[in-house]
């Protein structure tokens, strides 16, 4: 079986929103809008970044869903032309991730959200595999 290789570059803070956006035709990717994919690839960035230095998926997710993570997070949307832009962006934000939950990339667990694992990239697997079926 023959194979169509493609590289691309990029870094690490790229990366998720990168694999977002190739996966995006196909289900469930296909849901999502262009700020959902933004907000989840910097959600999965930051849950990465957070399993490398924090024990427990409980203390990850509280610190991922935690307030100072989402001001963070919040500020990368900020558009200021009417001095009102970071309500504006955490306004955002928050139904952002409310559709992240209804689509189901957000759960609730004990009443604290966590991303499901199902759909959390992993930035160590290099390589992402399609296979078609006639």
């Amino acid at each position: 079986m023959k194979s169509l290789n493609f590289t691309f570059p990029t870094d690490l803070a790229k990366y998720y929103n990168q694999v977002l956006t190739i996966l995006k035709p196909i289900p469930p990717f296909n849901s999502l809008r262009k700020q959902e994919i933004f907000i989840l690839g910097w959600l999965m960035y930051y849950y990465n970044k957070l399993k490398r230095t924090t024990n427990g998926e409980e203390a990850i997710n509280s610190l991922l869903f935690g307030i100072h993570r989402v001001d963070i997070i919040s500020k990368l949307i900020v558009d200021d032309e009417d001095g009102k832009g970071y309500e504006k962006a955490y306004t955002k934000f928050s139904n952002i991730l409310v559709s992240l939950r209804k689509k189901g990339f957000i759960l609730s667990v004990k009443n604290k959200d966590v991303l499901n694992k199902k759909f959390i990239l992993n930035p160590d697997v290099h390589k992402i595999e399609f296979n078609f079926k006639f």
